[in-house]
């Protein structure tokens, strides 16, 4: 099961802190809703790496082969959701910066 929890605050934290901006302006550390964005969705890598690995260990093979494509096409799109969405906020806050 991936963790949803990890997932929502990974996609969300960036689009929460451009909301922010656009509506407040730019105060400090806005870069660290980007840093806890990646902090999130590398833990939530990480626990579906440790899912895995307690399948494996209960010899539940066929539930890994059954759902490890899904699992790797999830990660990826999840990876690449993240940083996208961050490098629009970090392009965001540099142009705000520099006005």
């Amino acid at each position: 099961m991936l963790p949803i929890f990890s997932i929502i605050i990974s996609i969300g934290l960036p689009i929460f802190a451009m909301y922010k901006i656009e509506k407040n302006g730019i105060t400090r550390c806005h870069y660290m809703f980007s840093v806890v964005s990646f902090i999130f969705c590398s833990f939530a890598m990480i626990q579906e790496i440790y899912t895995i690995k307690h399948r494996l260990l209960s010899n539940d093979i066929g539930g890994i082969e059954d759902t490890i494509g899904a699992v790797l096409i999830i990660c990826v799109v999840l990876l690449i959701v993240t940083a996208i969405l961050n490098i629009f906020l970090l392009a965001i806050i540099f142009d705000e910066r520099n006005k």
